[in-house]
């Protein structure tokens, strides 16, 4: 494991109410990035495994992005909640910003709406893809082990 997984991220907080708070306690837990998609192309799975584990401990929200190959974290961050079904992630040169919606419990799918374009790049890059775009969706499926 890495140090940079231990590091204790710093708290955000939500301008909203508790239907956030219920949202992201949905998305809590280990999620695996399936598949891929960059607006032009059809949505094409990863070769390597990677994560996207959201955590809360007490006010504070978190990701971390886990190459399973390797078991290394490539990012850590801190996780907001503007408003229902946007999520804010911290950690790149410029917050990523998805819109996310959920395919019952097993399965959610994120559909970027804002970010630079070198956030991008280094988010791609995290989960072991390369180049850029300006839409991209993932879905990620829940992890069961």
């Amino acid at each position: 494991m890495s140090v940079g997984a231990t590091v204790l991220l710093a708290g955000g907080c939500d301008t909203g109410g508790s239907k956030p708070d219920s949202l992201y306690q949905k998305l809590i837990g280990s999620w695996r990035v399936n598949t891929v998609s960059s607006g032009e192309n059809s949505p094409s799975p990863l070769i390597d495994t990677v994560r996207i584990e959201f955590s809360r401990e007490n006010a504070v929200r978190s990701y971390r992005i886990i190459q399973d190959h390797s078991s290394d974290t490539t990012r850590v961050g801190r996780v907001f909640i503007p408003k229902s079904n946007v999520l804010r992630m911290g950690g790149y040169r410029t917050p990523l910003v998805w819109t996310f919606k959920f395919d019952g419990s097993r399965s959610v799918q994120l559909q970027l709406s804002r970010a630079g374009d070198t956030a991008v790049q280094e988010f791609l890059a995290d989960i072991g893809q390369g180049g850029s775009a300006r839409r991209l969706t993932l879905e990620l499926l829940r992890d069961s082990g």
